[in-house]
């Protein structure tokens, strides 16, 4: 009886994240550039972050990233149909909307600070409030 060799070890982050069931389910590949990137809604920050790496806020050739929110959907809509007429490859990141729309849904995260939710005792049922939203 023979142990089969132990598979060669991958730096490839994007192997790595396909192989962990249910974990990702964003891009496998890497876009072709030049990029540009523009936000609406929520995602203003993101792109004001980003900016260092992509400073460009639209293109005609390569792949502009459309970065929004679920409550922004319209103006995120737009500018990506404005990005594909001008000939761009349109990547649609949102925290929500209609599926069909877009390319990696990002959960949306609720912020709580823990020095502000362990200051002061929770009154009881607070914890099932708090998890109901997220189940809806």
């Amino acid at each position: 009886m023979s142990i089969p060799p132990a598979p060669a070890p991958t730096n490839d982050l994007f192997a790595l994240l396909a192989r962990l069931p249910g974990s990702y389910a964003g891009p496998t590949r890497a876009e072709e550039g030049p990029y540009a990137i523009v936000g609406v809604g929520e995602a203003t920050l993101a792109v004001q972050l980003a900016e260092t790496l992509v400073a460009v806020n639209f293109t005609r050739t390569g792949t502009q990233f459309v970065l929004d929110s679920a409550d922004a959907g319209d103006a995120a809509r737009t500018f990506a149909e404005l990005a594909e007429v001008a000939g761009a490859k349109v990547r649609r990141i949102s925290t929500g909307g209609s599926a069909s729309e877009i390319d990696v849904l990002v959960p949306a995260a609720h912020w709580r600070p823990t020095i502000l939710r362990n200051s002061w005792p929770t009154p009881p049922g607070t914890a099932i409030r708090r998890r109901l939203p997220m189940r809806c």
